[in-house]
C-alpha cells in the first residue's frame, strides 16, 4: 500500500483515531479501503465522520464501499445504499 500512496495512486486520511484508504479516484469512481478505528476509540462517530468528509472531498464522484455483511447497515446509516453488488455500497447524492 505505501508503493501505491507514494505513487499517488492511493491516498490515507485519519481523523483521530480513525484512518482510510482512498483506493482510487477515477472516472468518476472512487474506492474507499481498509477503514478502521482503534478499539478504545469505536462508537465515537469518528469513522462516520472521516467517511463523510471523504465523500464530500471526493465529489462529484461516485464512492464505493465493498464490506463485510455485519457493516452495511453502518454504511446505511451514514448515507451509503447499496450498488446491485452482494456488499459493494455506494454514497447518496
Amino acid at each position: 500500500m505505501s508503493h501505491r500512496i507514494r505513487h499517488n495512486v492511493a491516498a490515507a486520511r485519519r481523523l483521530g483515531d480513525s484512518a482510510l484508504i482512498i483506493q482510487h479516484d477515477l472516472n468518476g469512481e472512487a474506492l474507499l479501503s481498509q477503514i478502521a478505528t482503534l478499539p478504545s476509540s469505536q462508537n465515537r462517530g469518528n469513522a462516520s465522520r472521516l467517511i463523510s468528509a471523504v465523500c464530500a472531498e471526493l465529489s462529484p464522484s461516485e464512492v464505493f464501499v465493498i464490506c463485510e455483511d455485519s457493516l452495511k447497515e453502518f454504511y446505511r446509516k451514514i448515507g451509503f445504499e447499496l450498488a446491485g453488488y452482494k456488499a459493494i455500497l455506494t454514497a447518496k447524492k
